[in-house]
């Protein structure tokens, strides 16, 4: 066993909307409205469910441009990676949401091909977009409401400072509102540890002028993340 829940890379493995909404503490009327911004969102159905809900999202990752072949035998094999993972740390799990390892698997498969389905027409209406961090293709102010899950804070051991803060940066040049990032802690390190980075990247981004807080939310995967970050540009 691993003394920490890291993952060989990052691993494309999305979420069904609910989940994802309880990371970033929303629901469908608080979207009610709103341009939205995931990003990344990866394979996750989020997107799919709002366009079915008449939820203005985008969602952006740098690996849609491979076709939904490609996507879905990355997005199968990933499961297994991470499912495996879990198994080798049930301990740190929390079971609530989730069930067993079985019902995981299940949501995380049923995930990839609701967001499979609606790649296809979403690609070229611009509802899904090839993009990547730290260079966004919108102008400043674009969205109402921006999202970033699992990426950032979770495998920031790859990640250089200049990364995390031009990263974090963007974000907040994108948004009009709020910037949510969830969760705050690595996946290198034991549940509950943030990122040692964490104080110097909110200094940096205070002293230009960008208000910073960490919420509580009502969800966590790992026991001890059930914090996300809350930027608001000046």
């Amino acid at each position: 066993m691993t003394a920490s829940f890291d993952l060989p890379h990052i691993a494309f493995y999305g979420r069904v909307a609910d989940e994802a909404l309880a990371m970033f503490d929303l629901d469908w009327a608080a979207l009610a409205g709103k341009r939205v911004l995931d990003c990344p969102t990866g394979p996750s159905s989020l997107v799919a469910e709002a366009h079915a809900r008449g939820v203005d999202m985008v969602g952006c990752d740098p690996i849609y441009a491979e076709g939904v072949d490609a996507l879905r035998a990355r997005g199968l094999a990933d499961i297994e990676v991470v499912v495996a993972r879990v198994e080798a740390h049930r301990e740190k799990w929390d079971w609530a949401h989730y069930g067993d390892l079985e019902a995981l698997r299940r949501k995380r498969a049923a995930a990839l091909e609701r967001f499979l389905a609606d790649l296809a027409a979403g690609l070229p209406t611009g509802r899904y977009v090839t993009a990547a961090l730290p260079h966004l293709p919108f102008p400043d102010g674009h969205f109402d409401l921006v999202l970033n899950g699992h990426l950032l804070f979770s495998y920031s051991a790859r990640f250089s400072d200049t990364f995390l803060l031009d990263s974090l940066r963007e974000l907040v040049r994108v948004s009009a509102g709020e910037v949510r990032v969830y969760p705050i802690q690595p996946f290198h390190l034991p549940a509950y540890v943030r990122d040692p980075r964490f104080g110097q990247l909110q200094a940096a981004l205070e002293a230009e002028g960008v208000h910073w807080q960490v919420r509580k939310v009502p969800f966590q995967a790992q026991k001890g993340t059930d914090e996300m970050l809350v930027l608001r540009g000046p």
